[in-house]
């Protein structure tokens, strides 16, 4: 009986020292989830911080960047203001002026840059917005230096140099004028309302616009002899003469193999153009008297490939162009020459002792010269 007794307490005491070992064990095991708790909460709060502040930097950065966009776009639309009120408004240069477009502006300056490139301008605009700003500078082509011969009252292939009177334009308009080589008109009493344009360099005693020297050559399309023989509703195979003239439909082109004079009548003292047309000399074609519209809407255009003459003093209209491969169509102005509304453009202009006088029509647009099928459109 003694010996069970003996047992049985060693076995108890057993059991609680195992129990014992393993709540020990057991808390061990719940300290160390814990703590692992801890950090790694610790490490997803310190991720969600930093995803909080990268958060708002990429926001901030956004925004800034929209408005640095929005800026930009402020610049850009100040550059094509400024482009726009120079080329079609004839603002004088330098101009400059600020706009607002809602929560943004832009300060625009246009400048002439021929002295860096000939013939062209500078457009500097700062555009802003929520007080980021951006600076977009372009230099470009001058948009009113057109490369169209019948776009200025007076064009010369060659050097141009007249020490004649000579009067471009009236009222400070009207009256530019355009050479590939140089342009000197010295007279006292010339002047040149307008702008003057050339390949070399430039003389004048008077002009009310831009003087720009030294720029590219304004092309001189070829009067094809062929094709306005082809396209002529009348054709002739010597030399005419007529008192003023009259087109039969709008566009219409008369083509001449030899000389044309054109005379004004005797009784009234001019002859009269009635309609809108081409007259096409394969030789001269002669001033012999005044010439004028007969309504506001007429329109004439004269083409020589060997030149122009003027017979007479005289007072004309219409637009005028002499020109030929070998550059020898002259326009030799022996006598007064007064172009009240149109132009004059040859390979060669020489002035007589009395001058001349041209004031540059302005209804020369795209659509006026595909109707008279004009060289070069």
């Amino acid at each position: 009986m003694s010996i069970v007794k003996t047992t049985t307490k060693a076995s108890s005491r057993s059991n609680r020292q195992r129990s014992s070992v393993a709540q020990r064990g057991h808390f061990k095991d719940r300290g160390s989830v814990a703590l692992s708790a801890i950090v790694a909460l610790g490490v997803v709060f310190t991720v969600a911080l930093g995803m909080l502040a990268l958060g708002d930097n990429v926001q901030r950065g956004g925004t800034r960047q929209l408005r640095s966009r929005g800026a930009r776009a402020m610049a850009r639309a100040g550059v094509e203001y400024g482009y726009w009120q120079y080329a079609y408004n004839g603002v004088s240069l330098p101009f400059t002026t600020t706009r607002s477009l809602g929560d943004g502006r832009f300060t625009t300056t246009v400048t002439d840059d021929s002295a860096r490139v000939s013939g062209t301008i500078k457009v500097e605009s700062t555009g802003s917005l929520s007080g980021v700003s951006q600076r977009l500078i372009e230099r470009m082509l001058d948009p009113t230096l057109s490369m169209k011969v019948f776009d200025y009252a007076l064009v010369s292939h060659k050097a141009l140099l007249a020490d004649k009177k000579v009067v471009l334009g009236s009222g400070g308009a009207d009256g530019d004028i355009r050479g590939n080589g140089g342009l000197s008109l010295t007279n006292a009493a010339s002047q040149v309302n307008g702008k003057a344009v050339a390949g070399g360099a430039i003389s004048i005693t008077s002009l009310t616009g831009r003087s720009v020297p030294n720029t590219a050559h304004i092309p001189f399309p070829a009067i094809d002899l062929a094709y306005y023989k082809a396209i002529a509703n009348r054709k002739y195979t010597t030399g005419q003469i007529w008192v003023g003239f009259t087109f039969l439909y709008p566009g219409e082109v008369i083509f001449v193999e030899g000389d044309i004079t054109l005379k004004a009548d005797s009784l009234t003292g001019t002859g009269l153009i009635q309609g809108t047309g081409t007259l096409v000399a394969t030789g001269l074609i002669k001033f012999g008297g005044n010439l004028s519209y007969a309504l506001p809407g007429d329109k004439l255009a004269c083409l020589a490939a060997n030149g122009f003459d003027t017979d007479v003093n005289c007072s004309i209209v219409g637009y005028y162009y002499a020109h030929n491969s070998s550059l020898s169509a002259k326009a030799n102005l022996d006598n007064r020459l007064t172009i009240t509304q149109g132009s004059l453009a040859a390979d060669e202009v020489v002035f007589g002792t009395d001058g001349s006088s041209i004031v540059h029509d302005n209804d020369m647009v795209t659509d006026l010269a595909y109707l008279l099928h004009l060289p070069g459109y």
